[in-house]
Protein backbone atom coordinates (compact mmCIF):
# COMPACT_ATOMS: atom_id res chain seq x y z
CA UNK A 1 0.00 0.00 0.00
CA UNK A 2 3.01 2.14 0.99
CA UNK A 3 4.88 1.65 -2.28
CA UNK A 4 1.29 2.26 -4.47
CA UNK A 5 0.97 5.82 -2.79
CA UNK A 6 4.74 6.29 -3.12
CA UNK A 7 4.74 5.84 -6.75
CA UNK A 8 1.32 8.02 -7.38
CA UNK A 9 3.29 10.47 -5.81
CA UNK A 10 6.35 10.50 -7.66
CA UNK A 11 4.52 9.87 -11.16
CA UNK A 12 2.24 12.99 -9.61
CA UNK A 13 5.83 15.09 -9.33
CA UNK A 14 6.99 13.49 -12.63
CA UNK A 15 4.10 14.86 -14.65
CA UNK A 16 4.38 18.17 -13.14
CA UNK A 17 7.94 18.22 -14.01
CA UNK A 18 7.69 17.51 -17.38
CA UNK A 19 4.64 19.71 -17.98
CA UNK A 20 7.10 22.55 -16.27
CA UNK A 21 9.64 21.84 -18.99
CA UNK A 22 7.64 22.59 -21.75
CA UNK A 23 6.16 25.33 -20.49
CA UNK A 24 9.27 26.47 -19.81
CA UNK A 25 10.18 26.16 -23.94
CA UNK A 26 7.36 27.72 -24.93
CA UNK A 27 8.26 30.96 -23.28
CA UNK A 28 11.93 30.61 -23.88
CA UNK A 29 11.47 30.05 -27.26
CA UNK A 30 8.94 33.28 -27.42
CA UNK A 31 11.81 35.30 -25.59
CA UNK A 32 14.98 34.28 -27.28
CA UNK A 33 15.58 35.35 -30.59
CA UNK A 34 18.45 32.52 -31.01
CA UNK A 35 16.29 29.40 -30.77
CA UNK A 36 19.67 26.91 -30.57
CA UNK A 37 20.96 28.70 -27.12
CA UNK A 38 17.32 27.28 -26.01
CA UNK A 39 17.72 23.00 -26.87
CA UNK A 40 20.29 22.45 -24.27
CA UNK A 41 18.26 23.71 -21.30
CA UNK A 42 14.66 22.13 -22.72
CA UNK A 43 16.61 18.88 -22.95
CA UNK A 44 18.25 19.04 -19.61
CA UNK A 45 14.82 19.52 -18.05
CA UNK A 46 13.09 17.27 -20.43
CA UNK A 47 15.50 14.23 -19.52
CA UNK A 48 15.29 15.09 -15.84
CA UNK A 49 11.46 15.55 -15.53
CA UNK A 50 11.31 11.96 -17.01
CA UNK A 51 14.11 10.02 -15.73
CA UNK A 52 15.17 9.31 -19.18
CA UNK A 53 19.12 8.25 -19.57
CA UNK A 54 19.18 10.62 -23.05
CA UNK A 55 17.40 13.25 -24.73
CA UNK A 56 18.64 14.63 -27.95
CA UNK A 57 18.03 16.88 -31.50
CA UNK A 58 18.93 15.34 -34.62
CA UNK A 59 18.38 17.56 -38.03
CA UNK A 60 17.54 15.71 -41.29
CA UNK A 61 19.48 17.57 -44.50
CA UNK A 62 20.11 16.04 -47.48
CA UNK A 63 23.28 15.76 -50.20
CA UNK A 64 23.33 16.87 -54.02
CA UNK A 65 22.99 12.89 -54.80
CA UNK A 66 19.57 12.96 -53.17
CA UNK A 67 20.21 11.07 -50.22
CA UNK A 68 18.72 11.54 -46.86
CA UNK A 69 21.13 12.12 -43.83
CA UNK A 70 20.33 12.60 -39.96
CA UNK A 71 23.21 14.23 -37.48
CA UNK A 72 22.83 15.00 -33.92
CA UNK A 73 22.95 18.47 -33.17
CA UNK A 74 22.42 18.75 -29.29
CA UNK A 75 22.08 15.88 -26.07
CA UNK A 76 22.03 15.89 -22.69
CA UNK A 77 22.72 12.69 -20.72
CA UNK A 78 21.86 11.48 -17.02
CA UNK A 79 24.86 10.92 -14.55
CA UNK A 80 26.87 7.72 -15.98
CA UNK A 81 25.46 7.57 -19.30
CA UNK A 82 27.72 7.74 -22.03
CA UNK A 83 26.69 10.42 -24.39
CA UNK A 84 26.84 10.14 -28.23
CA UNK A 85 27.55 13.32 -29.23
CA UNK A 86 30.59 12.79 -30.18
CA UNK A 87 29.87 9.21 -31.73
CA UNK A 88 30.97 10.16 -35.93
CA UNK A 89 28.69 7.90 -37.18
CA UNK A 90 26.10 10.12 -36.16
CA UNK A 91 27.04 12.67 -37.69
CA UNK A 92 25.75 13.12 -41.55
CA UNK A 93 24.08 9.30 -41.03
CA UNK A 94 22.33 7.86 -44.05
CA UNK A 95 19.00 6.88 -42.94
CA UNK A 96 19.02 3.69 -45.60
CA UNK A 97 22.23 2.25 -45.17
CA UNK A 98 21.86 2.82 -41.32
CA UNK A 99 19.53 0.29 -41.55
CA UNK A 100 17.12 3.14 -40.56
CA UNK A 101 14.62 2.90 -43.46
CA UNK A 102 11.57 2.18 -41.26
CA UNK A 103 12.26 5.35 -38.80
CA UNK A 104 12.63 8.03 -41.77
CA UNK A 105 9.10 6.37 -43.14
CA UNK A 106 7.31 6.51 -39.78
CA UNK A 107 8.92 10.01 -38.49
CA UNK A 108 8.53 11.47 -42.26
CA UNK A 109 4.91 10.37 -42.22
CA UNK A 110 4.41 12.12 -38.75
CA UNK A 111 4.01 9.46 -36.26
CA UNK A 112 5.88 8.73 -32.69
CA UNK A 113 8.06 5.91 -33.10
CA UNK A 114 8.84 4.28 -29.26
CA UNK A 115 9.00 0.83 -28.09
CA UNK A 116 12.13 -1.62 -26.71
CA UNK A 117 15.22 -2.06 -28.57
CA UNK A 118 15.01 -6.08 -28.65
CA UNK A 119 11.34 -5.77 -30.45
CA UNK A 120 12.93 -3.54 -33.04
CA UNK A 121 13.79 -5.49 -36.75
CA UNK A 122 17.06 -6.62 -37.25
CA UNK A 123 18.31 -4.46 -39.80
CA UNK A 124 18.21 -1.42 -36.75
CA UNK A 125 20.24 -3.85 -33.96
CA UNK A 126 23.35 -2.89 -35.20
CA UNK A 127 22.66 0.55 -35.46
CA UNK A 128 21.56 0.66 -32.18
CA UNK A 129 23.39 -2.16 -30.41
CA UNK A 130 26.30 0.22 -29.30
CA UNK A 131 23.87 2.69 -27.93
CA UNK A 132 23.31 0.88 -24.80
CA UNK A 133 19.59 1.51 -25.48
CA UNK A 134 16.46 -0.76 -23.84
CA UNK A 135 13.82 1.52 -24.84
CA UNK A 136 13.56 5.15 -26.38
CA UNK A 137 10.62 7.56 -27.51
CA UNK A 138 11.09 9.61 -30.63
CA UNK A 139 9.01 12.57 -32.08
CA UNK A 140 9.52 14.08 -35.43
CA UNK A 141 9.77 17.99 -35.88
CA UNK A 142 8.12 19.73 -38.74
CA UNK A 143 8.92 22.98 -39.79
CA UNK A 144 6.46 24.67 -42.19
CA UNK A 145 5.10 21.27 -43.16
CA UNK A 146 8.48 19.91 -43.76
CA UNK A 147 10.27 17.00 -41.79
CA UNK A 148 13.30 18.95 -40.40
CA UNK A 149 14.34 16.08 -37.71
CA UNK A 150 13.89 14.78 -34.38
CA UNK A 151 13.49 14.87 -30.78
CA UNK A 152 14.06 12.11 -28.35
CA UNK A 153 14.83 10.47 -25.53
CA UNK A 154 16.24 6.54 -24.37
CA UNK A 155 16.01 4.89 -21.45
CA UNK A 156 19.44 3.02 -21.11
CA UNK A 157 19.04 1.80 -17.37
CA UNK A 158 15.76 -0.57 -18.41
CA UNK A 159 13.18 -1.06 -20.49
CA UNK A 160 10.19 1.13 -19.70
CA UNK A 161 6.51 1.60 -21.55
CA UNK A 162 6.07 5.49 -22.14
CA UNK A 163 3.47 7.47 -20.61
CA UNK A 164 0.52 9.42 -22.84
CA UNK A 165 2.28 12.26 -20.67
CA UNK A 166 5.73 11.91 -21.77
CA UNK A 167 4.72 11.22 -25.56
CA UNK A 168 2.48 14.52 -25.54
CA UNK A 169 5.17 16.41 -23.46
CA UNK A 170 7.54 15.27 -26.24
CA UNK A 171 5.15 16.19 -29.15
CA UNK A 172 4.30 19.94 -27.66
CA UNK A 173 8.23 20.21 -27.55
CA UNK A 174 8.97 19.69 -31.03
CA UNK A 175 5.63 21.85 -31.99
CA UNK A 176 7.24 24.49 -30.26
CA UNK A 177 10.79 24.29 -31.28
CA UNK A 178 9.32 23.85 -34.66
CA UNK A 179 7.41 26.71 -34.33
CA UNK A 180 10.76 28.87 -33.08
CA UNK A 181 12.51 27.50 -36.47
CA UNK A 182 10.01 28.61 -38.38
CA UNK A 183 9.53 31.89 -36.82
CA UNK A 184 13.44 32.55 -37.60
CA UNK A 185 13.12 31.68 -41.30
CA UNK A 186 10.50 34.24 -41.48
CA UNK A 187 12.13 36.89 -39.81
CA UNK A 188 15.08 36.34 -41.97
CA UNK A 189 13.69 35.89 -44.84
CA UNK A 190 11.92 39.44 -44.05
CA UNK A 191 14.97 41.00 -43.18
CA UNK A 192 16.79 40.02 -46.88
CA UNK A 193 13.33 41.13 -48.66
CA UNK A 194 14.03 44.23 -46.94
CA UNK A 195 17.53 44.47 -47.77
CA UNK A 196 17.10 43.54 -51.46
CA UNK A 197 14.58 45.89 -51.37
CA UNK A 198 16.45 48.45 -50.07
CA UNK A 199 19.14 47.83 -52.13
CA UNK A 200 16.67 48.36 -55.56
CA UNK A 201 14.69 51.83 -54.75
CA UNK A 202 18.15 53.58 -53.50
CA UNK A 203 19.91 52.75 -56.71
CA UNK A 204 17.14 53.37 -59.16
CA UNK A 205 17.81 57.30 -60.90
CA UNK A 206 14.38 58.17 -59.23
CA UNK A 207 12.69 58.81 -56.16
CA UNK A 208 10.86 56.07 -54.28
CA UNK A 209 8.77 56.85 -51.41
CA UNK A 210 6.07 55.57 -48.86
CA UNK A 211 3.22 58.04 -47.65
CA UNK A 212 0.05 57.08 -45.12
CA UNK A 213 -3.26 58.01 -45.81
CA UNK A 214 -4.81 60.23 -42.98
CA UNK A 215 -8.16 59.68 -44.38
CA UNK A 216 -10.33 61.89 -46.53
CA UNK A 217 -10.16 65.37 -46.94
CA UNK A 218 -6.78 65.50 -45.76
CA UNK A 219 -4.54 67.89 -47.19
CA UNK A 220 -1.05 66.77 -46.16
CA UNK A 221 -0.16 62.89 -46.52
CA UNK A 222 3.06 62.18 -44.22
CA UNK A 223 5.68 60.32 -45.35
CA UNK A 224 6.88 57.09 -43.85
CA UNK A 225 10.36 56.56 -46.19
CA UNK A 226 11.56 58.22 -48.87
CA UNK A 227 14.84 56.93 -51.01
CA UNK A 228 18.31 58.90 -50.48
CA UNK A 229 17.76 60.61 -54.53
CA UNK A 230 15.69 62.91 -52.97
CA UNK A 231 18.63 64.68 -51.19
CA UNK A 232 20.42 64.73 -54.86
CA UNK A 233 17.05 66.08 -56.61
CA UNK A 234 16.10 68.69 -54.31
CA UNK A 235 18.80 68.88 -51.45
CA UNK A 236 16.55 67.43 -48.70
CA UNK A 237 17.70 65.12 -46.83
CA UNK A 238 15.16 61.90 -46.18
CA UNK A 239 15.48 62.56 -42.61
CA UNK A 240 14.46 66.36 -42.96
CA UNK A 241 11.25 65.08 -45.34
CA UNK A 242 10.35 62.76 -43.38
CA UNK A 243 10.11 64.94 -39.91
CA UNK A 244 8.05 67.37 -42.02
CA UNK A 245 4.86 66.09 -43.23
CA UNK A 246 3.70 69.24 -45.62
CA UNK A 247 7.54 69.12 -47.08
CA UNK A 248 5.83 68.07 -50.28
CA UNK A 249 3.16 71.40 -50.58
CA UNK A 250 5.74 73.32 -49.61
CA UNK A 251 8.45 73.03 -52.16
CA UNK A 252 5.42 72.66 -55.10
CA UNK A 253 5.67 75.55 -57.36
CA UNK A 254 3.16 78.16 -56.67
CA UNK A 255 1.50 78.25 -59.87
CA UNK A 256 1.48 74.43 -59.71
CA UNK A 257 0.36 73.69 -56.57
CA UNK A 258 -3.48 74.33 -56.64
CA UNK A 259 -4.01 71.77 -59.59
CA UNK A 260 -1.12 69.29 -58.26
CA UNK A 261 -2.77 68.98 -55.07
CA UNK A 262 -6.03 68.94 -56.44
CA UNK A 263 -5.04 65.94 -58.44
CA UNK A 264 -3.75 63.74 -55.90
CA UNK A 265 -6.59 64.46 -53.43
CA UNK A 266 -8.52 62.64 -55.90
CA UNK A 267 -6.15 60.18 -56.43
CA UNK A 268 -6.59 59.02 -52.95
CA UNK A 269 -10.32 59.45 -52.81
CA UNK A 270 -11.16 56.98 -55.47
CA UNK A 271 -7.86 54.92 -55.69
CA UNK A 272 -7.43 55.70 -59.46
CA UNK A 273 -3.54 55.83 -60.98
CA UNK A 274 -1.68 58.87 -60.02
CA UNK A 275 -0.08 60.94 -63.23
CA UNK A 276 1.27 64.27 -63.50
CA UNK A 277 3.77 66.77 -64.13
CA UNK A 278 4.74 69.92 -61.95
CA UNK A 279 7.91 72.14 -60.60
CA UNK A 280 9.30 72.11 -57.72
CA UNK A 281 11.81 74.62 -55.95
CA UNK A 282 14.97 72.92 -54.64
CA UNK A 283 17.00 73.94 -51.48
CA UNK A 284 19.10 76.23 -53.40
CA UNK A 285 16.75 77.78 -55.31
CA UNK A 286 16.46 76.16 -58.65
CA UNK A 287 13.31 75.23 -60.37
CA UNK A 288 13.13 71.08 -60.49
CA UNK A 289 10.19 69.13 -63.24
CA UNK A 290 9.00 66.34 -61.50
CA UNK A 291 6.95 63.57 -63.37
Amino acid sequence: MVDTARARVEAALRRDSTLEAVAFAAQRFLEESSWEDVVPELLRRLGRATSASRAYVFQNHTVPDGTHLTTQRWEWVADGIEPLIDDPTLQSQPWVEAGLERWEKVLGGGSVLQGHVRDFPESEHDTLAGQQIESLLVVPIFVSGEWWGHIGFDDCVAEREWTQIEIDALRAAAGTLGAAIHRRRTEEQLREAESKYRTLVEQIPAVTYIDSYPGPGADTWPTLYISPQVETILGYSPREWVANPTMWVSLLHPDDREVALAVDAHHYATGEPLGQEYRMIARDGRIVWVR
